[in-house]
């Protein structure tokens, strides 16, 4: 599971609540006593949020909690891409050793003929 992508996009629905309920970064860190660094760094999905965040945030933001979560559609399918890439990636680790082995016993049929 992407850990990160789930904090990114939990980020972006911050932000979007956050714009829909006419606030600034700022103005939504002094109503939940946080700095509008950790905001800004919550909203970019680097900063992780306790459980209990997520229903002050909600709260200040007029919004049920759930609005915040991300879309679990998208993290299954980033889930389902990530997978296919980690196969991808070991076949190509699979056909960079064949390619290896293929280049290793020319070398050594070559140097035999000398």
């Amino acid at each position: 599971m992407n850990v990160g992508l789930i904090y990114k996009e939990f980020g972006n629905g911050l932000r979007d609540a956050r714009k829909s309920a006419g606030l600034t970064q700022q103005a939504l860190a002094d109503k939940v006593h946080l700095s509008r660094t950790s905001i800004t760094n919550i909203e970019k999905g680097r900063q992780h949020v306790p459980l209990h965040m997520v229903f002050v945030l909600a709260d200040a933001l007029g919004v049920h909690a759930s609005r915040l979560f991300p879309d679990k559609e998208l993290i299954s399918r980033s889930n389902s891409l990530d997978e296919k890439l980690s196969r991808m990636t070991t076949l190509q680790d699979d056909g960079l050793h064949w390619l290896q082995r293929v280049i290793s016993s020319g070398m050594a049929k070559e140097a035999g003929d000398e």
